[in-house]
């Protein structure tokens, strides 16, 4: 029954009144609650600023643990490329070890039993021992000019999905699965070789032809050249790819980044991978070296594809080492690439037509959800866009807002417009300042932990400009101190954002500089928010007095003090105006006594006031959400990443040291600009928290030992064995200076002698380093050795022809100079030849006498080594002046590489054990006629009438062989013993916070001088 419908129709509307005035009331004290909250006062601003920084660092770590999540049910191709990546990172598998065999031979099992499933689709090529002769610059130092002749012997394995329209160009997907000798290569690069034999699980079970065809490259010596994927263009399948995948990692686990690509026309196709993770900044790193790493992506571009580069990064202080192994990585990591390299894959093949659009590519993630991307093009246009129509706006804007009256400077203007500046500097000195002292105290803390040092340079940025800025606030006050903070900053970025744009102008592949447009419309908007909020807020009220009562002003008082407010630094609280009108209404108003005044008149008076407080008193909230998280975010993000990929560069010597620094004040600068404009609202609490971080840290930064066993000093070791200098197996530790002797002397066979450990250090050629040397055990190179290994054994040399000592004194100097020999070495697949004379030596100076290489392939003199004779010398001799320039083959199969400028260095690498020689012929000329010009400056090399002396044209040979081997082992007579017992040392020995790299190509080197 229903009460209100009847008698008790009156009681019902009483308590409906009552209702609804509880409701009332309630949403009143709600909305109280928050106007409290986002009022523009100490407490709010001190509380949403830390709270704002804590979600972007959470955020930024929950992305990255979010992308590493594995499906569950997991992936079956995840389960097979997971188990293949096991089987591959069971040894250390360099090109110069037996372990790189067993690796092939898995692999190349693996992708024959995926072919097998459809032989109708999948066509598999082994390219094993094929032999290709080619000139190459220093694929890892742009700066070098020496002419480079690589002699390879291939071992990639090449697999072809066809395709459903041959019409179409194809899709290369490579990763190299060779490691260096001192890593299992598990991130590099054995997620690249899983991650490929993962695809080819998953295309091979589904039956999927995509409509171009699909080239993987399995391929071989990566770490010393960019050797398999040079030779790839040696083969016939490359003829039909045009884009290409490359699969890397310079680092040991995480995310795979999209390290750069080709062009936007290519990576705009990266928006299909499920948990995109890139920045084209990294993309400017490369190009500009901030990145010292290369990859086989540099290759395939110079050879005419396009494509991407998708790879690991960090930690980079266990990249080259041995840990980077199966222990140190996830199947998340794995996934994350494999899942990458699917949905790349899949779109590109399946894509009739691609654009050709060969701008770069500027583009980042967000939250590792989306991806964004747009070409330079776009960026260059976009910047000049948003560079006039900014100013215009704020502009225009100012002329209302000035006209109307509704911001007014009181005080010094010239003081409102210089405080920021003034601020800026100031506090940038001093961030430089505690930087450098930090650099100059421990500058290897970098290696520990840079986030100490970025957080106390970011805490000293913050409160100077605190303390600056709150000190003119206090003492010049003006009218919104935050609006003309922005419009400053805006100005700021308006400036370098023209810089950005200039550095971004087509064709340019800066493609770092997008992050300043961001920043630059940010704050952009965020001035064009305060003054539209100016612009329509009403004209100032007509005079009033601003009447107080002295109980309520006390109690007021005590509030804001409780509540730590002060009314007298609202911002959008012109308290002097309001006051200057006060006393212009008093000059024609009755003098009557405060307390005289009716009580009507003083609300009157305090309700305008507090109108006048509250009609801005929100927007701070609107523009510190539209600018700090954002700008913060993205800065981190960023700044973040690109440390990760740097920082463990500190181990290279003080250039690098301080590149990282640098880049550490950039990051800290940027995270601390944008609460600038709210910076002199921030309590006591954040004050003094500031301080103290930025004092107890300094003292921890400066003092503190800079390595763990999570972030280890990266040493770099080989076995030097000199064959023209005693022989001697010289262990070679480099890394930072005043680090390594002291535990060095501490190694079990340095102790057990009479004498003094024969240590020797000395500078190495990177600065802040040094290169300490000792008589180490012997290496045990030979595997069923009937004894200790005899070095002079393991590399000999027999000359089989040498015109130059059958020289009488006839010969000119002008005539080439001809020796065919063979270089004696066991066991092993790779050697280097540098050459001297008495006007030249190999990477110093000089122009190299060498014109012409040969590389003899005569089988049936296998392993003839020392017993060779001149009789095996090339019966068929081919003339110097009827080869071509360049690469050349003769009907017996030889090779040539002819080169009229010099060849400075020659780089053998075999495929084949079992042939323990490598034959060589060189034809070399002692005088050239391009070096006239430089005869007449300098007057020690060769004349006309030095004929008659066969010394000056004598060519010396220095022939280094490396090997690669270290955890393994041999046999020595009836023992098992470990290859290479001095590395072992090291290991075991060294304090936990010391990780070996490689130095060389090989662990050990045994070298030998020729002179011909």
């Amino acid at each position: 029954m229903n009460y209100c419908n009847s008698q008790f129709s009156a009681s019902c509307v009483s308590q409906k009144n009552n209702n609804n005035t509880m409701v009332n009331k309630r949403l009143s004290q709600l909305s109280g609650f928050f106007s409290e909250i986002f009022k523009f006062r100490k407490t709010s601003l001190t509380l949403v600023a830390i709270i704002t920084y804590i979600v972007v660092f959470i955020i930024d770590g929950y992305a990255e643990y979010s992308a590493l999540q594995v499906p569950v049910p997991e992936p079956f191709h995840l389960t097979s490329s997971w188990y293949d990546l096991q089987k591959i990172s069971e040894k250390p598998h360099p090109f110069t070890s037996h372990a790189n065999d067993e690796v092939f031979d898995y692999i190349y099992d693996r992708v024959n039993y995926y072919a097998a499933r459809d032989p109708t689709l999948v066509e598999v090529a082994s390219d094993k021992g094929n032999s290709s002769l080619f000139k190459q610059r220093d694929v890892f130092n742009d700066s070098s000019v020496d002419s480079r002749i690589i002699y390879f012997e291939s071992g990639n394995i090449l697999v072809k999905i066809k395709g459903s329209d041959p019409t179409l160009s194809g899709v290369l997907v490579s990763a190299h699965y060779d490691s260096v000798g001192t890593s299992y290569g598990t991130t590099d690069d054995g997620m690249g070789i899983a991650s490929m034999l993962g695809v080819l699980d998953y295309v091979t079970t589904n039956t999927i032809q995509p409509k171009r065809d699909i080239v993987f490259n399995f391929n071989n010596d990566e770490e010393f050249g960019l050797l398999g994927a040079t030779v790839f263009f040696h083969h016939p399948w490359s003829q039909s790819v045009e884009y290409f995948i490359n699969l890397e990692g310079t680092g040991a686990g995480g995310r795979a980044i999209l390290f750069r690509a080709s062009d936007y026309g290519i990576a705009k196709y990266y928006k299909h991978v499920p948990s995109p993770f890139a920045s084209s900044i990294f993309q400017e790193g490369f190009s500009n070296r901030v990145v010292g790493s290369e990859t086989d992506y540099k290759v395939y571009l110079q050879n005419g594809l396009k494509g991407m580069d998708i790879a690991f990064y960090k930690p980079r202080s266990l990249y080259h080492t041995y840990r980077d192994s199966i222990s140190t990585t996830s199947k998340g990591s794995l996934y994350h690439m494999l899942s990458s390299t699917l949905g790349v894959l899949e779109a590109l093949a399946n894509e009739e037509i691609i654009e050709n659009d060969e701008s770069a590519a500027v583009y980042f993630d967000i939250f590792g959800k989306w991806f964004v991307i747009l070409s330079i093009n776009t960026l260059y246009t976009l910047n000049i866009i948003l560079l006039a129509i900014i100013p215009v706006i704020i502009i225009v804007l100012m002329i209302v807002v000035l006209g109307r009256g509704t911001w007014r400077i009181t005080d010094s203007k010239l003081s409102a417009i210089l405080r920021l500046p003034i601020s800026m500097e100031i506090s940038c000195m001093f961030t430089f300042w505690i930087s450098d002292l930090i650099q100059r105290k421990n500058p290897l803390i970098l290696s520990l932990n840079y986030n100490i040092v970025l957080i106390i340079m970011t805490s000293t940025f913050v409160l100077i400009n605190y303390i600056i800025l709150n000190f003119f606030n206090n003492v010049w006050k003006i009218h919104d101190q935050k609006l003309m903070v922005l419009l400053e900053l805006t100005l700021f970025f308006w400036w370098w954002t023209i810089v950005a744009t200039v550095r971004a102008a087509p064709p340019s592949v800066n493609t770092g500089e997008w992050i300043f447009t961001l920043l630059y419309v940010l704050f952009g908007i965020n001035s064009i928010f305060g003054l539209l909020s100016l612009s329509v807020k009403s004209r100032p009220e007509s005079p009033v007095i601003v009447v107080y009562d002295p109980v309520e002003q006390y109690h007021e008082d005590e509030q804001a003090h409780e509540e730590n407010v002060d009314y007298e630094e609202e911002d959008n609280v012109d308290e002097i105006d309001i006051e200057e009108e006060a006393e212009e209404a008093t000059e024609s108003s009755p003098l009557i006594s405060r307390s005289e005044i009716p009580q009507h008149a003083a609300a009157l008076s305090k309700k305008l006031k507090q109108k006048f407080i509250d009609s801005l008193n929100y927007d701070w909230s609107i523009q510190f959400f539209l600018l700090v998280p954002i700008s913060v975010y993205f800065v981190y993000f960023n700044g973040h990443e690109l440390l990760q990929a740097t920082y463990q560069n500190s181990h290279d010597g003080t250039k690098s040291i301080d590149q990282v620094f640098l880049f550490l004040k950039y990051v800290a600068i940027g995270l601390g600009i944008p609460l600038l404009p709210f910076v002199h609202k921030l309590n006591y609490v954040i004050r003094f928290a500031l301080l103290a971080i930025i004092i107890f840290g300094s003292i921890v930064a400066t003092t503190i030992f800079p390595f763990s066993f999570n972030n280890p000093l990266k040493v770099s070791f080989y076995q030097n064995i000199d064959l023209d200098n005693g022989s001697l197996p010289v262990v070679n530790v480099a890394g930072s200076a005043s680090y390594i002797k002291s535990y060095l002397q501490d190694l079990p066979s340095l102790k057990n002698t009479d004498d003094t450990p024969a240590i020797t250090c000395v500078p190495s050629y990177r600065a802040g380093q040094e290169i300490c040397s000792y008589v180490g055990a012997d290496p045990n190179l030979i595997n069923n050795a009937t004894g200790k290994t005899q070095f002079e054994d393991m590399l000999s040399y027999t000359v089989i022809k040498n015109t130059n000592t059958d020289n009488t004194g006839n010969k000119s100097p002008y005539e080439p100079y001809e020796a065919d020999f063979y270089i004696n070495v066991k066991d092993n697949r790779h050697c280097v030849l540098g050459f001297n004379t008495t006007k030249y030596s190999s990477f110093k100076y000089g122009k190299s006498p060498l014109r012409l290489l040969t590389i003899y392939h005569d089988d049936e003199h296998k392993n003839v080594g020392v017993n060779a004779s001149s009789s095996m010398a090339n019966s068929e001799e081919v003339s110097f002046n009827a080869l071509p320039t360049g690469y050349s083959k003769d009907k017996q199969g030889n090779e040539y590489f002819k080169w009229f400028k010099g060849i400075d260095q020659i780089q053998l690498h075999k495929y084949d054990w079992d042939q323990e020689y490598y034959h060589i012929g060189l034809q070399w000329i002692p005088r050239w006629f391009d070096d006239e010009e430089e005869d007449d400056d300098n007057q020690d090399g060769l004349n006309d009438n030095d004929n008659d002396d066969p010394s000056l044209s004598k060519l010396g040979v220095t022939v280094e062989c490396y090997w690669g081997e270290y955890d393994t082992q041999v046999k020595v007579g009836d023992e098992l013993v470990r290859v290479l017992p001095a590395f072992d040392e090291l290991m075991q020995y060294s304090p936990e916070y010391i990780i070996y790299t490689k130095a060389l190509p090989g662990l050990v080197k045994i070298k030998k001088y020729i002179e011909l």
